[in-house]
C-alpha cells in the first residue's frame, strides 16, 4: 500500500518542479503618457543573456494575430530566445498601425519599442546585443525605421513585404550599419516590388526595392553577391561581407503576393529564414566599412544615373562583367588600370553586379 501511494505522489512532485512555459499576454507598458500593450513569450529552456526578437504585425493586425499564426513561439521553444509581440496604436478608432514614418500618425513607435526593448532586457536579463526586430507589412515598414533611428537597440532588423516609408528613406542616416533581411513576394500588390507604392499618409516616396536592399548592402561593405534558388518559387541573394561581418539577404518569391511565406505555397519557412538570419549576429562588428571601394578597385559615383567609372591600381588589363540582380550577364569587355567609364543610361533603375577578376561591386543604377 505505501509503495502504491508513494507512485502518484512522486508524480505530483515531478510536475511541480518542471519548468513551464512562461507566456505572458496582454502586458502594459507605459511610454509617452500612452499605456500601451505587449505579449512576451518565454520557453521554459530560456537561459540568462539570451536573445531577444520582436515581431511586429502588419496594419490592422494584432499582436494575437502574429503570435498564433507565424510560428516564433515553436522557433523560440527550440533555439532557446525570448519573443516580445508588441501591439500597435489605433489611428482614432481605426486600424492599428506602426508609425514607421508616416504622416498620418504621431505616435513615437521607435521610443516605444526602443525602450520597451530596454526594459525587457533589464527585466529578464536579455542580451542588449542580441535583440533583433522582424515585421510583416507596415510591422516590416517599422522595421526598416528603427534600423535607420535606433540602431543601437536593434542588432538586426528583417522585413517581410513591407518596404521603407518615403520619410525613412530620405532621412536614414543610422549610427551605424544594420544586416537587413528582406522578403517578398514579386505578386505583392500591396506593396509593390517597384518603387510605385503612394498611398496617401507617407508610405509611398521610396524607390523600389532593389534600390532599398541595395543601400543597405552598401552601407554594410556587403559587396559579395552570392545568388541561390531555395525553393522552385524562392531566389535569394545574399551579400555577403568580406570582412566576415554584417550581411543582407534578399529573397524574391514569385507567385506571392502580400502575405507571410509559408512552405506550403512557397517551399520556404519565413520564420525559419528569419532566425536563422538573426542567429548569425552577436555583438555589432567593429570591421565594418561604410563604403564599398577598396584601394584595388574603385567605383564612383555610385548610384549612378548615366557614367560611372571604374579605377583600377592593377596594371594588367582585366574582363569585366556587368550582371543583374539574379546574374545574368549585360554588359562585359575590358578594363585598363586608367579609368574607365561604363554608360548606364540605357539601363534600367535597380541593382547590377560588376565582376572584375574575383572583386565584386554593386552598382545601384537610378533614373
Amino acid at each position: 500500500m505505501q509503495r502504491l501511494l508513494f507512485v502518484p505522489l512522486l508524480c505530483s512532485l515531478l510536475c511541480f518542479a518542471a519548468p513551464s512555459v512562461l507566456a505572458q499576454n496582454d502586458l502594459e507598458f507605459e511610454h509617452d503618457g500612452l499605456t500601451r500593450e505587449y505579449n512576451l513569450y518565454r520557453p521554459a529552456n530560456l537561459r540568462p543573456d539570451a536573445p531577444l526578437v520582436f515581431v511586429l504585425h502588419g496594419f490592422s493586425s494584432s499582436k494575437e494575430n502574429v503570435q498564433d499564426s507565424l510560428g516564433f513561439d515553436a522557433l523560440a521553444d527550440r533555439f532557446g530566445f525570448a519573443v516580445c509581440y508588441p501591439q500597435g496604436r489605433r489611428i482614432t478608432i481605426g486600424p492599428r498601425h506602426w508609425n514607421a514614418g508616416l504622416t498620418l500618425s504621431e505616435v513615437d513607435d521607435v521610443g516605444f519599442l526602443s525602450s520597451l526593448a530596454l526594459h525587457l532586457q533589464n527585466e529578464f536579463n536579455l542580451n542588449p546585443d542580441r535583440t533583433f526586430a522582424c515585421g510583416f507589412s507596415n510591422g516590416g515598414f517599422m522595421c526598416y525605421t528603427l534600423a535607420c533611428e535606433a540602431p543601437h537597440v536593434f542588432r538586426a532588423i528583417a522585413s517581410v513585404s513591407g518596404l521603407m516609408s518615403g520619410l525613412t528613406w530620405e532621412t536614414c542616416d543610422p549610427a551605424r550599419p544594420v544586416p537587413v533581411l528582406q522578403i517578398h513576394g514579386l505578386d505583392d500588390d500591396f506593396v509593390p516590388v517597384d518603387g510605385t507604392m503612394a498611398y496617401p499618409g507617407g508610405w509611398g516616396g521610396a524607390p523600389r526595392l532593389d534600390s532599398i536592399v541595395s543601400f543597405w548592402a552598401l552601407l554594410n561593405n556587403a559587396t559579395m553577391p552570392e545568388v541561390k534558388l531555395e525553393s522552385a518559387f524562392a531566389a535569394a541573394t545574399y551579400f555577403r561581407n568580406p570582412l566576415g561581418g554584417n550581411e543582407v539577404w534578399y529573397v524574391l518569391i514569385s507567385g506571392l503576393g502580400h502575405s507571410w511565406p509559408t512552405p506550403e505555397r512557397t517551399g520556404i519557412d519565413a520564420a525559419d529564414i528569419v532566425w536563422d538570419f538573426f542567429d548569425r549576429y552577436d555583438p555589432p562588428s567593429t570591421s565594418v566599412l561604410t563604403s564599398a571601394d577598396s584601394p584595388d578597385l574603385r567605383v564612383f559615383p555610385n548610384p549612378a544615373s548615366t557614367l560611372v567609372n571604374i579605377q583600377l591600381s592593377d596594371p594588367r588589363l582585366l574582363d569585366f562583367r556587368l550582371t543583374d540582380l539574379l546574374g545574368s550577364p549585360i554588359l562585359q569587355g575590358n578594363l585598363a588600370a586608367d579609368n574607365t567609364s561604363l554608360d548606364l543610361s540605357g539601363l534600367p533603375r535597380g541593382v547590377y553586379f560588376l565582376h572584375v577578376g574575383a572583386s565584386v561591386r554593386t552598382i545601384l543604377k537610378t533614373d
